[in-house]
């Protein structure tokens, strides 16, 4: 308490009613205002600045959440068009393949098309050369011919020249299959047999086997139409017909084979497989009507005097080379006007 005018006053009031002290108080006030002003700003500068790290902080982990996800997406779609390269690869080799095997075979049509022309002029003159000729008749014939840079082998086989189906010995038919046939001496005995079962009318008690192999048809009881009527006979396989097909003939007019009209395959089994005396007679018997054919086997020699050939003609195409053959009858004319009858065509092969 201080005494003010004869009053005693609250030391705190005097200090405010006094000027001095007021200024002073004032200062101090707006140093603390100040104080508490500065203390405020800090503290939201500290709080913008926590916001700002708090929303890069957010960010960043908002970043690393969707990176995997980002980085997912990619190698998605890196892998989806890998595949789809892959597969627009595939699908043009696989046109590629297409158009090559789609030319491979149009090539190959047209190639045996026309080696099968050429073989049929090739032929059409043979024949007309060896109708010139009466004395070659009745023999093996060889002729050699050029279309445009092509070269042509044809060879007329009489038919007396193979081994008639409907007329040959069990035991040429056995020596047939198991020689060129490469067949077991035991089998083609068997098959020689079932052979002649087969021509031979009223062998009824034949069908047994048939009946009991399983298969639909039976011994026709009657010649041979075809080579290929082989076929049909219980026991033969295509690979036996395929490696004796070139030695036979359904039209040879004898039993037996004639030696001057024989291939040299003819000739290999005639001479008991020997192709080097094979080899020789065929070489010389063309110019030399007095070969040496002592090494034959005489019981399987004879043929007759048919009219009928079968021609072959090698075409060579490039790197291929074609067999076009026919059968050819001289004693009748054809339909076409030429004085032979082409009866049966085989169709081209090629190797």
């Amino acid at each position: 308490m201080v005494e003010r005018g004869g009053a005693w006053v609250c030391g705190g009031c005097a200090a405010l009613t006094h000027p001095t002290r007021r200024i002073a108080l004032s200062l101090g006030a707006d140093k603390r205002s100040a104080s508490a002003e500065s203390a405020w700003a800090w503290r939201r500068s500290l709080q913008r600045c926590a916001g700002r790290a708090d929303k890069r902080s957010a960010s960043a982990v908002s970043t690393l959440r969707h990176q995997p996800v980002r980085q997912l997406q990619g190698g998605i779609a890196l892998v989806a068009v890998l595949w789809m390269v892959a597969a627009l690869s595939i699908l043009a080799l696989a046109l590629a393949a297409t158009t090559k095997s789609e030319l491979h075979s149009a090539q190959g049509v047209r190639a045996r098309a026309e080696a099968a022309a050429i073989g049929d002029a090739a032929i059409q003159l043979a024949v007309l050369e060896l109708r010139s000729t009466p004395e070659a008749q009745e023999k093996f014939a060889h002729f050699g011919y050029e279309f445009a840079g092509r070269a042509v082998a044809v060879e007329l086989v009489p038919a007396s020249g193979l081994i008639d189906l409907n007329q040959a010995t069990e035991e040429l038919l056995t020596e047939l299959f198991s020689g060129p046939g490469g067949e077991e001496p035991a089998l083609a005995a068997e098959l020689a047999q079932r052979v002649v079962e087969w021509r031979t009318p009223g062998l009824t008690e034949a069908g047994g086997d048939y009946a009991a192999a399983g298969v639909s048809h039976r011994p026709r009881g009657g010649p041979f139409q075809y080579p290929e009527d082989l076929l049909q006979v219980l026991g033969v396989s295509y690979p036996l017909y395929d490696r004796v097909r070139g030695l036979l003939t359904v039209r040879g007019g004898g039993a037996g084979i004639a030696p001057q009209a024989a291939s040299e395959d003819v000739l290999t089994l005639l001479a008991g497989g020997d192709r080097e005396q094979a080899a020789r007679i065929a070489a010389t018997r063309a110019d030399d009507p007095t070969t040496d054919m002592t090494g034959l086997a005489t019981r399987f020699l004879g043929g007759g005097g048919a009219s009928v050939y079968r021609a072959d003609a090698r075409v060579q195409l490039g790197e291929r080379s074609y067999r076009r053959t026919r059968w050819i009858d001289l004693s009748q004319n054809g339909a076409d006007g030429t004085p032979w009858r082409s009866f049966r065509v085989e169709p081209i092969t090629g190797n």
